[in-house]
């Protein structure tokens, strides 16, 4: 477990707020590419929380691009030395494991007052949860966004969300603030950078990860779904009727070499044959 002498960088935001530097620092990354994850956190179960790292680890050995994620981590409250398995220990793993040379943000929208525990910055502890969750000590940057310095990001909001097919999406959140600021630092990489892509992976996930998935895929950036996953990543991954209005989307198994495969796609990562991929080796 690290601890607060390894905690990342913090930068503060209010909601509509730029914010240059930190996207100077991403598009200065030796790949151009921004590569996103979203999915299953708290409400995952433990078997599709089995044997993340060993899925995407060989996915991404080398990338040298941007990876971004929802910038905490989930503590069990018994035992503060366990931590609880979610797609936001993936991107800190794969830096510290097989691509050091990835530049790491994680976003965080602060819910509620912001506390120091012995092990971190506590963003969330509701008691109705065996876990508690703080800011990800891994990472590079950690992006926390408010309304203000006197206000929180709020609970739920009343604005109506509509896909591109016109279809209402379920009812927003305070993590929505989180992929909505992703999609905004991505869109800015992507415009104002020549050359520069992204990619969204979904692994699993609830209604916060539904509309990110429509969201991005509505405006024509690549997608890849985690067919297999669980919950609604998995839903998208079989409706056809989604995938056939958009050629942005890849449905993959969970397999390393598939995943790999549609990264290299998107341009996230040299071609290479997982076998050599799989030691490490440079591409043939």
């Amino acid at each position: 477990m690290s601890d607060l002498a390894s905690s990342p960088k913090l930068i503060f935001k209010n909601r509509g707020d730029s914010t240059e530097r930190l996207t100077l620092r991403l598009a200065a990354a030796a790949r151009k590419c921004i590569v996103r994850f979203t999915g299953g956190c708290g409400e995952m179960s433990e078997g599709d929380g089995d044997r993340l790292k060993e899925l995407f680890s060989p996915a991404f050995v080398g990338f040298e691009g941007a990876l971004t994620f929802g910038g905490t981590r989930m503590v069990y409250r018994a035992d503060w030395s366990r931590v609880r398995q979610g797609i936001t220990e993936i991107p800190p793993h794969l830096k510290q494991t097989v691509c050091p040379n990835a530049v790491l943000l994680g976003i965080v929208p602060r819910t509620a007052d912001i506390g120091i525990c012995e092990i971190g910055v506590k963003i969330e502890d509701d008691p109705k949860n065996d876990f508690f969750t703080i800011v990800h000590p891994d990472q590079d940057h950690a992006l926390v966004i408010q309304i203000n310095a006197d206000n929180a990001c709020p609970k739920i909001d009343d604005k109506v969300r509509m896909s591109a097919a016109g279809t209402p999406l379920p009812a927003p959140n305070v993590w929505d603030a989180e992929f909505e600021e992703c999609m905004r630092i991505t869109g800015i990489l992507r415009e104002c950078f020549d050359g520069y892509g992204s990619v969204l992976i979904a692994y699993n996930g609830g209604g916060t990860t539904e509309r990110e998935i429509v969201a991005t895929s509505d405006r024509g950036w690549p997608v890849i779904l985690i067919k297999g996953s669980g919950r609604k990543t998995d839903e998208y991954a079989s409706n056809k009727e989604f995938l056939a209005l958009r050629d942005n989307v890849r449905v993959v198994d969970k397999d390393p070499s598939a995943i790999r495969a549609a990264l290299a796609e998107f341009g996230a990562v040299p071609e290479r044959r997982m076998s050599l991929v799989g030691k490490g080796s440079r591409s043939a």
